[in-house]
């Protein structure tokens, strides 16, 4: 039904994919929630970001996992909630416990970095060049994290020259 779903929305019939993502979603695996992360990238690509933020928050009860909570993380960073995506942040550390996969990891230092860079962003439009610095130094060292979780990707010491750029 997804894959259905995807085809008619892309023909541009809404009701008829609608009709075939709510199939889907009673028959999802209630742990993957395969189905709603399809949909909160099809909302995301749709540019309704508002949406694609209410999706997972209305999927994940009270299990979420860390695909989940991660993705959700990002949408509001790009949104530029940075309090909702902080306290986002958070759970992700909670339900990656002490020794999380490196890739996982990774992910997470990378958004710990987008936010504090987005934030120190704000702080210099305001004005407040010092709580700026003080940001930016926080975004590097998240991706000097990330980059010992994953030495081999490239982004992080990409987004190091954009950050360094903006001091």
């Amino acid at each position: 039904y997804t894959e259905q779903g995807l085809y008619l929305d892309a023909l541009g019939d809404r009701a008829a994919a609608e009709a075939c993502f709510t199939k889907a979603r009673a028959l999802q695996d209630p742990k993957k929630r395969e189905v709603d992360l399809v949909l909160l990238e099809l909302e995301a690509k749709r540019g309704n970001a508002k949406r694609a933020i209410e999706l997972p928050k209305d999927a994940m009860g009270d299990s979420p996992s860390a695909v989940m909570l991660l993705r959700l993380a990002d949408l509001q960073l790009v949104d530029r909630q940075y309090a909702d995506a902080r306290a986002t942040v958070e759970k992700v550390r909670g339900v990656l416990g002490a020794s999380p996969p490196a890739e996982s990891q990774r992910q997470l230092e990378m958004l710990v970095s987008g936010l504090a860079a987005g934030e120190a962003d704000e702080l210099r439009d305001a004005g407040k060049r010092d709580e700026a610095n003080a940001k930016a130094e926080e975004a590097l060292a998240a991706l000097s994290r990330a980059e010992l979780a994953s030495p081999s990707d490239l982004f992080a010491p990409l987004r190091r020259v954009q950050i360094l750029r903006g001091l």
